[in-house]
């Protein structure tokens, strides 16, 4: 099988020194010596194994070969450590083998958990150690068994093996204090040899499929921040450079970049060195992660290497930022997809970006519950996600219904839910904890090979159907590169095993044994509230209706995407307080934005006409240009709105628009505006505010400037027609007297005839300085003097000659 491994790290070579002392051991005792005394690794040793008080315990370090043939020998090296307080004076171990092949699973778990006293085999070969073992001492001890001692038969399985640990020695481990006892198994394979033990058997393999998520540690959402969503504070400067978008597309603050860049450079880096090799090992991967990392300098590397290899390998996308689906399922919601703005990965050294989504298999859920319940399943259907990873649960949930049946059933089988039919892929408990091990490995690798040989011997009955086996890894897998990748060879080298991606297990055809029912609802304590899920999601609706309005949503939704889905991945189920402060942050950020766009408050506005136009100031704090409906609500019938005008804002700027209304009657009425996208979608609703509608004022008005000019126009003329009542003047009947007294008889003036030219007639005598002036002229003045006393004489006539 092709392996790749990264440059050795701390890790690698603490590793490999581990494999060097096994070989060196190995080499000593196949010459019949015993391996001085070396400390083993902190690694390589189980909680049960590591030194205990008043304990002495062995850890198995190697057997090899891991399979045997006939003909080889067989050496095992284990890790005596002395935990007592005592000094151990001859310390011996003895290697046995039980040549009874065990049948069932069952038959393989009654001998690891049998006690140091029960029945441990035929010895094959003991070695002693050199000194003495001090308390807190370790021995690295090898023993090998020559081939003429194994006596199996031609029947392959595996064989239970034990190594004894006692003081002093002896040829009988059977009755001698033991002082620790470790048990494994040697896989016997003659199929295909030569020789007495050869066989003729035919092995039917087991399909074993191996899941690994890639999925990262809880991100922490940025800090509220309008610019980096495609806004900005009012008062900067309208010319202001964005925010990259890219760099907010992963929506990452510098926390959770830092963490990232952590988990690139070790975790995770060892789980993709580890499996990156295996092909026959499936990747599911959150692609936020993937994408993420690929816009980050220090993680890039990290993230070209998954897309690399993920394009010759089968591999699975998570929901973005691997979202608990069990939380989403309670709270009513489905899954949400992720858009292409935290789901796009830089996976080459150019600026190509490739859609995770689209790159890989779509359709798979892996709740964060071993067992999810049926609201799960449903939710997982309903969001096109109809394959879904679980276990068996403890309450027997999806196990066999027949607890006496001995075989394993297939992984693949299916749940109904109101939504359709769920393909559950099921993994083996057992397989998916050995495999998980990253302590005591070298003896969960060999349970895992004879838990696997068990198994192939039960199909050997019906070869045509071959069984269906998927293990699975946990989140917070972190192994040692080097030691995985051997144990993926062991297993990918067994003849009985054959490693096959998730995608084909997924289309083999379901295990038709009945199996119990999963629970309706069983939601965990650790899952977010469903009262969180609805308000991120919401907010994040909200922002998404939001970007509608300017013409690069993208810009905006992009660090909110990150913001509000954030908070519901799976790792923070192990962080409950940091997920609280991540939810903060995330509806925090998504009410910034929304409130990019608003209603400039005033004071109360007044309405004296019947019709007219209410000034609404829109702002935006966006960094591009937002356009936007002004819907104006009123409480009350005397103010009806008639329009709802659409406005566009410029960036970073502000603009007055008029709402046309009509005023009914007077009063004072409460009304608010909304702002709408294009579509009618609600952006944000404005404070309440009043309005003074005075519709009658212009009426009132309007009489009172017509009775003002009514007056004018009378007075103006009753003055004409005073001023032509004039006693200066003449009536109509007085106007033939006046022409008769006007003539030259009348005044007894005789007229002048012409003068020649040149003889003027005299004026009035010339006036010099000292004269006075003349006296004023009366128009109602006549000669009196010349007018006739005589009362029965009228005015202006002369009496008679």
């Amino acid at each position: 099988m092709r392996r790749r491994h990264a440059a050795p790290g701390p890790m690698a070579r603490t590793t490999a020194k581990v494999v060097l002392v096994g070989v060196l051991a190995t080499l000593l005792a196949g010459t019949g010596l015993a391996a001085a005394a070396v400390a083993a690794p902190a690694h390589v040793t189980t909680p049960a194994a590591t030194a205990a008080k008043n304990t002495v315990t062995a850890t198995l370090v190697s057997l090899s070969p891991r399979i045997t043939r006939p003909g080889e020998d067989v050496t095992v090296t284990v890790d005596v450590h002395n935990g007592t307080k005592k000094t151990i004076a001859e310390p011996h171990v003895s290697l046995s083998l039980n040549r009874i092949r065990p049948s069932t699973r069952t038959d393989l778990d009654t001998w690891v958990d049998a006690a140091p006293d029960d029945a441990v085999g035929t010895v094959l070969a003991s070695a002693d150690a050199p000194d003495e073992l001090a308390p807190g001492g370790t021995w690295h001890a090898s023993v090998t068994a020559k081939a003429e001692t194994i006596g199996l038969t031609a029947v392959w399985g595996p064989r239970p093996l034990a190594v004894t640990v006692t003081d002093g020695e002896s040829s009988s481990p059977t009755t001698a204090p033991r002082l620790a006892v470790l048990r494994s198994f040697l896989l016997w394979y003659p199929v295909g040899a030569e020789g007495e033990a050869a066989s003729s058997e035919t092995v039917t393999p087991v399909n074993l499929s191996i899941a690994v998520p890639l999925t990262g540690p809880a991100v922490e959402p940025a800090e509220p921040d309008a610019t980096s969503a495609g806004g900005g504070d009012a008062d900067s400067d309208a010319g202001a450079d964005d925010t990259s978008t890219d760099a907010t597309a992963a929506g990452a603050s510098s926390a959770s970049t830092a963490a990232l860049d952590a988990a690139t450079s070790g975790r995770l880096a060892h789980v993709v060195d580890a499996t990156a090799g295996a092909d026959g090992v499936t990747w599911v991967a959150d692609p936020a992660l993937v994408a993420s990392a690929s816009r980050s300098s220090a993680s890039a590397g990290w993230a070209r290497e998954v897309c690399a290899a993920a394009k010759a390998r089968d591999t699975y996308v998570l929901p973005a930022f691997d979202a608990d689906v069990a939380a989403l399922a309670h709270a009513g919601h489905d899954i949400p997809r992720g858009s292409a703005a935290v789901t796009t990965a830089r996976c080459g050294t150019s600026e190509t970006e490739t859609d995770l989504r689209h790159a890989w298999n779509d359709g798979l859920a892996w709740p964060a519950t071993g067992s999810p319940d049926k609201t799960t399943y449903t939710a997982a259907v309903r969001s096109g996600r109809s394959l879904v990873i679980a276990r068996s649960s403890e309450d027997g949930a999806l196990s066999p219904v027949d607890p006496s049946s001995t075989s394993t059933p297939d992984a693949v089988t299916t749940v109904d839910t109101s939504a359709g039919n769920a393909t559950a892929l099921v993994a083996d408990d057992q397989l998916s904890d050995l495999l998980a091990r990253t302590r005591d490995t070298a003896a969960a690798l060999q349970l895992t090979l004879a838990q696997t040989a068990v198994i192939a011997r039960q199909a050997d009955s019906n070869p045509a159907e071959a069984a269906q086996l998927l293990a699975t890894l946990p989140r917070s897998w972190d192994p040692d590169p080097t030691t995985a990748g051997e144990e993926l060879d062991a297993l990918d080298d067994a003849p009985w095993i054959a490693l096959q991606p998730l995608s084909t297990l997924a289309k083999s055809q379901p295990d038709d044994r009945p199996r119990r029912a999963p629970a309706a609802s069983s939601a965990s304590d650790k899952e977010l509230d469903p009262e969180s899920v609805d308000a991120l999601l919401s907010a994040r609706s909200s922002v998404g209706r939001f970007a509608t309005i300017v013409e690069n949503p993208k810009a905006v939704t992009a660090p909110i995407e990150s913001d509000t889905l954030a908070p519901l991945a799976v790792a923070y189920r192990a962080d409950a307080e940091g997920r609280a402060d991540a939810v903060r942050s995330g509806l925090d950020a998504a009410r910034a934005v929304t409130a990019s766009v608003s209603v400039v408050g005033g004071s109360t506005l007044n309405i004296i006409s019947a019709q007219g136009d209410l000034p609404v100031t829109v702002r935006n704090r966006l960094d591009q240009p937002a356009r936007v409906r002004v819907e104006l609500h009123s409480t009350d019938p005397k103010l009806k709105v008639l329009k709802t005008p659409e406005v566009t804002v410029a960036a970073h700027d502000s603009q007055t628009v008029g709402v046309p209304v009509r005023a009914i009657g007077n009063g004072n009425v409460s009304a608010y505006v909304e702002l709408l996208t294009p579509s009618g979608s609600t952006i944000t609703t404005a404070p309440a505010f009043d309005v003074r509608v005075r519709a009658s004022w212009e009426t009132v008005a309007t009489t009172v400037i017509v009775v003002l000019l009514g007056l004018g126009l009378a007075a103006g003329i009753w003055r004409t027609v005073r001023r032509g009542r004039s006693s200066a003047r003449v009536t109509r009947a007085q106007a033939p007297e006046a022409e008769v007294a006007g003539t030259p008889e009348a005044t007894g003036q005789v007229p002048v005839a012409p003068s020649a030219p040149g003889n003027v007639p005299p004026g009035p005598p010339t006036r010099g300085p000292d004269s006075p002036p003349p006296a004023p002229h009366d128009p109602a003045r006549h000669d009196t003097e010349d007018q006739s006393s005589d009362p029965a004489t009228p005015a202006g006539r002369s009496g008679p000659a």
